[in-house]
């Protein structure tokens, strides 16, 4: 094809009214992403809202917070830096600790099912000898 569009040549006037068609639906998709865009930046306001408002709850409760230590005689200071870090780095170390010993404990639990169920075994058998052997015996005591 030659990119000339099949419906060419218009007849004259219907050029205006396919371009006047052509541009009311292009102002209705604008109108139905600008309501969008609207509805979007007023969720955003009401969840800036509610932040702030949290916000100013969490810095009244910080204050009540401060002001009852303070009648207590006690301070809160920010923790510095270096305590940042070593409180990290202590709660990695017990968060491993706490891996290692439900390793060891599920471990032992395993170990503990294995030789109970070896003490079971063990104690079936010995049962049967024990039957077998009070068998024996009062088939012997008829003969003595």
């Amino acid at each position: 094809s030659s990119g000339i569009n099949a419906e060419w040549p218009l007849r004259p006037g219907e050029d205006v009214d396919k371009s006047s068609e052509k541009h009311t639906n292009q102002m209705e998709a604008l109108d139905v992403y600008m309501n969008s865009l609207k509805r979007n930046v007023d969720a955003e306001k009401q969840t800036a809202k509610k932040i702030e408002s949290q916000t100013e709850e969490l810095v009244k409760e910080d204050g009540d917070h401060k002001a009852e230590l303070s009648s207590q005689g006690l301070k809160c200071e920010e923790p510095k830096q270096e305590e940042m870090e070593l409180i990290h780095d202590t709660k990695e170390m017990l968060e491993a600790t706490n891996a290692k010993l439900l390793s060891d404990f599920t471990t032992i639990d395993q170990e503990i099912i294995q030789h109970e169920a070896l003490i079971a075994k063990k104690s079936s058998i010995i049962a049967r000898k024990k039957e077998k052997s009070t068998d024996c015996d009062s088939a012997l005591i008829p003969l003595l």
